[in-house]
């Protein structure tokens, strides 16, 4: 039985599986470069015997081939297109040619690991923890132990034992020691919870890791504000993969304008729109384009590409016409000889995409040393807080200066008290003031050798 001719039909310009924008005429037989699976699919035609014609119409989306192969304007495809349950009701399905991962374009944001440290440790309901803390046991104290001072004289003094927890001046009994002593833990506690987040962060790679790597956490940084979606031209909709509960909520973030359709569809509008800060675009890419995970998508525009690591990927193949099931028998024969070739074609047009992150295997989960690079927002941190207080001591000690006739020591002045046990010898430096105690300072309720507030 003799083959019939076949009419290709499919896209002009759709690199790199199809590009006929360089070639003479728009046609297989005389284009030395048509596109990856326009190469193939010339080769397997050639190995079957199979005559064909190009239908020299430039479609603009996926599922007019689609339809155009259902109702017979065209008899086969070009490029493969997806296999999809839907399509296999209305085409038949050559075997398949490659694989399609679905992930996302983002702009590659190059941070330490410290500053993420620096603006995400400290996190408010830290902060609100320290502060109820200090509430209850100061009441705790003013109520239990009953010693002198208010209410807020005892959160100060707390603040003052946070700080400085070697100046235990509680009165030695058991109530004052438990408390102050479970005050004392607790700040121990707080310390070795951020010494801990610290190692943590500093002992990851240098480059951020990757925000989001499934549907719903994009979905989730989109619906929190932080992230803004877009949808390109003739591209690929979250909508294509969504669970119901996420295309309720992919709804509703598209009526917030939080996602919006695009009228572009070439890498340089879309590379405009990453620029403008933290955008996210749905995309796929074949399986032997993008090997990684992760990949550098474009070095010079900073833009990655992440794979989704939930979604199966796709089967690509050539559609055709349910009518020519003889001529997809011998199509599939050749194409079994040729697919292990597939990636040799595609090497011609398109390299492979390189990893993203830092050199080395994309298994290596191994921590790395920390190094002076990763303390830099911690230097500037420290040099901006001395800076600080640099700048207050020259105003105090300009104002000491222009008003020295009338200064007298107040409550910001060091007071010592002189225990039983204290040698007097050890205040010998030249120049050194003994101040008289407070009248309102009680020695049965201090221990310690130094008043600091």
């Amino acid at each position: 039985m003799q083959p019939r001719k076949l009419r290709i039909g499919g896209f002009k310009h759709y690199p790199p599986q199809v590009d006929f924008s360089q070639c003479p005429t728009w046609s297989l037989k005389g284009c030395k470069r048509p596109g990856s699976d326009a190469e193939l699919l010339q080769i397997v035609l050639q190995l079957a015997n199979i005559d064909y014609e190009m239908v020299k119409q430039d479609w603009t989306h996926i599922d007019e081939i689609v339809d155009l192969l259902e109702n017979g304007t065209i008899d086969i495809s070009m490029p493969a297109i997806r296999m999809t349950e839907d399509r296999y009701q209305r085409v038949l399905y050559t075997t398949p040619v490659n694989f399609l991962k679905f992930g996302y374009f983002i702009k590659e944001v190059d941070k330490l690991e410290s500053e993420d440290f620096l603006m995400h440790t400290f996190r408010p309901e830290i902060y609100l923890l320290i502060i109820a803390s200090l509430l209850v046991m100061a009441l705790c104290i003013r109520l239990i132990c009953r010693p002198g001072g208010s209410f807020l004289t005892w959160c100060w003094r707390l603040l003052i034992l946070f700080f400085n927890q070697d100046h235990f001046f509680f009165n030695p009994n058991a109530k004052t020691i438990f408390l102050g002593g479970s005050w004392i833990l607790f700040g121990f506690l707080i310390v070795t919870y951020y010494q801990s987040k610290m190692k943590s962060f500093l002992t990851v790679p240098l480059r951020e890791t990757i925000p989001f790597d499934t549907l719903q956490a994009v979905l989730d940084a989109i619906d929190s504000g932080e992230w803004r979606g877009f949808v390109m031209s003739n591209g690929y909709s979250p909508q294509m993969h969504c669970r119901a509960e996420q295309c309720d909520q992919i709804d509703r973030l598209y009526a917030e304008k939080k996602i919006i359709d695009v009228p572009y569809d070439d890498d340089q509008h879309m590379f405009e729109l990453l620029d403008r800060g933290k955008y996210v675009t749905f995309t796929s890419d074949k399986t032997d384009h993008a090997v990684y995970d992760v990949s550098v998508y474009s070095k010079e525009h900073k833009v990655i590409f992440i794979q989704d690591r939930i979604i199966a990927v796709e089967m690509l193949a050539f559609a055709l016409n349910k009518a020519f099931t003889y001529e997809l028998e011998i199509i599939n024969r050749s194409l079994d000889l040729l697919i292990s070739n597939y990636g040799s074609i595609l090497s011609q047009y398109d390299s492979t995409l390189k990893p993203f992150g830092h050199a080395g295997s994309t298994n290596d989960n191994a921590r790395i040393t920390i190094s002076m690079i990763h303390m830099q927002s911690f230097f500037v941190a420290s040099a901006i807080a001395v800076g600080v207080s640099i700048l207050i001591f020259g105003l105090e000690n300009i104002i000491y200066r222009c008003s020295w006739k009338n200064y007298a020591p107040r409550l910001s002045a060091v007071r010592f008290y002189k225990s039983k046990n204290m040698d007097v010898g050890i205040f010998k430096r030249p120049q050194t003031v003994i101040l008289p105690a407070s009248s309102t300072y009680r020695r049965k309720e201090f221990c310690g050798e130094y008043y600091t507030y």
